[in-house]
C-alpha cells in the first residue's frame, strides 16, 4: 500500500519558501528564484498579487502552476509590459492551507495595495481568498480551481476562467454515450458504473454533475455505485472492495492528487477489474501515476482541460499563438531544469489572458487598472477556444447580475467562464496523449482495457 507520505514523494520534491520578492522552488529541476520587478510602480498603478501554494502537501504540482502565472507576467514586462506599462507584482504562499491563504490575501491587499490576486491552484484555497477579495473589492482571479460553488455566489470581483468541475462531466459523458456502448457491445442502460470522489468541493462538484446529466439523459446508464470519501485517509481498500463486489463496467473517480495515487495502486493490488477507468484529478494526468504505476498505468484515461501542448494537435491552437507557447516552454525549461506540466500551462495560459485582455482592455477603456475597471474589462473579453497560449478553451464570462444555467444542470452567476471545455486523455507506455474529442486528439483510444492491463476484465 502506498502510505501518504510516499505518495506525496511520488507526486514530486520538496517546494521550499519564500524570498524576498519571490520564491525558491524545486519540481525534479534546479532551484530558481523568480522575482517581482522592485523600486516605485509606473503609472498607472499596475501592482497584483501572485499567490500560490509554492509549499506544503500541494506544491508539487502548485507551484509550477504558479511559476507558469510568474512567467506570463514576465514575459509580457519583456515584451514592454502592458501598452506600455510594466507589471509589478508581489509573491506569497499559501502553504497549501486555505486559512493562509486568505491571510496572505489580507497582506496583500492592506500591506501591499494589489488591486487583483492571481491564484491558487486549489479549490479550497480560491473559496477562502475569494471571499477576502470581494469585501475588499479586490479583484480576485482564479487560475487553475474547478469546484462550481467558486462562481455559484454571486460575487462581483471573482473570476474563474479555468473549467468548472462539471464542465469536466460534459466531455466524459459526451464519450459515455458516443463510444462506449458501442466499443463494449451494450445498451447503455445494461453499462454499469462505479463512481466514487473526495467529498470536498471538486469532487462532490463531479459527482453531483454526473448524476444530473446521466439522469437527463435519453438512454441513461446504470450507476451502481456512488459514494464520497475523505480525501485524508490513507486507506481506501474498504471503498475499493465495495466497488470490487459491484464488478462495474466503468470506473470514474475524482480525487485530489495524493488519495489518486493510493487509490491507483490499491486498485491493482486488490485486483479490480472493469473496461474503463476515468479519472478526474491531477495526478491521473501527471508523471506520478506513470511512477506509481509504471506499465500498468496504459490506457487509463484522465479528464483534463488541454493545458499540455505537446500532448495535443498543435492545430487546436491560431497559429500566431504557437510562437507563445513555444517560448514560454523553452524560458521555463531554462528556469527549472524540466518542461512544464500541465499545471504550468495553466497558470501560464489563464495570466496571459488577464495581463493581455483584461488589464489591457481596463487601460485602454478607462486609463487604469483599478478593480472596478478591471471587471468592467473581464465582462468584455469573448476569446474563441484556441487563441490562449497554452490552454485549448476559449472565455466569456457570465455578465455581472445574470445568471448562466449551464449543461450539466448548475446555474452560475458572474465570473464563471462560459466556454469552458475539457479533453480525454490516455496513457501509452509513459507519455500523455489526448484522445478525445477528435479536434484535439493526438492519438486513437484504446477502449476498453486490453488484456495486457492488470484492471481489465476477462
Amino acid at each position: 500500500m502506498v502510505t501518504r507520505r510516499e505518495a506525496l514523494q511520488i507526486i514530486g520534491g520538496t517546494v521550499a519558501g519564500l524570498v524576498v520578492g519571490g520564491v525558491v522552488g524545486y519540481y525534479g529541476g534546479k532551484l530558481s528564484a523568480p522575482s517581482g520587478p522592485s523600486g516605485p510602480s509606473e503609472k498607472p498603478k499596475l501592482k497584483f498579487g501572485v499567490l500560490f501554494p509554492f509549499t506544503g502537501g500541494m506544491a508539487p504540482l502548485g507551484a509550477p502552476e504558479g511559476w507558469g502565472a510568474i512567467e506570463a507576467i514576465e514575459m509580457v514586462n519583456d515584451r514592454g509590459g502592458v501598452l506600455g506599462n510594466k507589471v509589478e507584482y508581489v509573491v506569497a504562499d499559501s502553504k497549501s492551507d486555505p486559512s493562509t491563504g486568505a491571510s496572505e490575501a489580507e497582506r496583500l491587499i492592506s500591506v501591499n495595495g494589489v488591486t487583483a490576486i492571481i491564484g491558487y491552484f486549489s479549490s479550497s484555497i480560491d473559496m477562502a481568498v475569494s471571499e477576502v477579495c470581494e469585501r475588499h473589492k479586490v479583484v480576485s482571479w482564479g487560475c487553475g480551481e474547478v469546484a462550481d460553488k467558486i462562481t455559484q455566489r454571486g460575487y462581483k470581483y471573482v473570476f474563474r476562467p479555468h473549467v468548472s468541475g462539471g464542465a469536466f462531466v460534459t466531455v466524459t459523458v459526451d464519450f459515455l454515450q458516443k463510444v462506449i456502448p458501442d466499443a463494449l457491445g451494450k445498451k447503455p442502460g445494461d453499462i454499469t458504473i462505479a463512481e466514487f470522489h473526495e467529498d470536498g468541493a471538486w469532487g462532490t462538484s463531479i459527482g453531483n454533475a454526473l448524476k444530473y446529466m446521466n439522469d437527463h439523459l435519453d438512454e441513461p446508464f446504470n450507476i451502481v455505485l456512488s459514494e464520497g470519501y475523505s480525501s485524508r485517509a490513507t486507506d481506501f481498500s474498504s471503498l475499493l472492495l465495495k466497488v470490487k463486489s459491484v464488478n462495474p463496467d466503468i470506473i470514474i473517480n475524482a480525487g485530489n492528487p495524493t488519495d489518486i495515487l493510493i487509490i491507483a495502486k490499491q486498485m491493482r493490488d486488490l485486483g479490480v477489474k472493469t473496461h474503463v477507468i476515468i479519472g478526474h484529478g491531477s495526478s491521473w494526468v501527471t508523471k506520478p501515476l506513470y511512477d506509481t504505476l509504471g506499465k500498468d498505468s496504459n490506457y487509463i484515461l484522465g479528464n483534463e482541460p488541454g493545458d499540455y501542448p505537446p500532448g495535443m494537435k498543435v492545430e487546436a491552437f491560431k497559429p500566431e499563438v504557437r510562437p507563445i507557447i513555444a517560448e514560454f516552454e523553452r524560458r521555463y525549461k531554462e528556469k527549472h531544469g524540466v518542461d512544464p506540466i500541465p499545471h504550468a500551462y495553466i497558470g501560464f495560459g489563464n495570466t496571459w489572458v488577464f495581463l493581455n485582455y483584461v488589464v489591457k482592455g481596463a487601460l485602454s477603456k478607462f486609463g487604469n487598472a483599478e478593480p472596478d475597471s478591471l471587471v468592467a474589462a473581464a465582462q468584455e473579453v469573448d476569446i474563441e477556444p484556441g487563441e490562449i497560449p497554452g490552454l485549448s478553451y476559449g472565455l466569456k464570462f457570465v455578465p455581472v447580475g445574470q445568471t448562466w444555467k449551464a449543461p450539466w444542470g448548475y446555474t452560475y452567476t458572474s465570473g464563471e467562464n462560459m466556454k469552458e471545455e475539457s479533453m480525454l486523455w490516455q496513457w501509452f507506455d509513459g507519455k500523455l496523449k489526448a484522445v478525445y474529442p477528435e479536434k484535439f486528439a493526438i492519438a486513437d483510444y484504446v477502449v476498453p482495457l486490453p488484456p495486457s492491463s492488470p484492471f481489465a476484465k476477462t
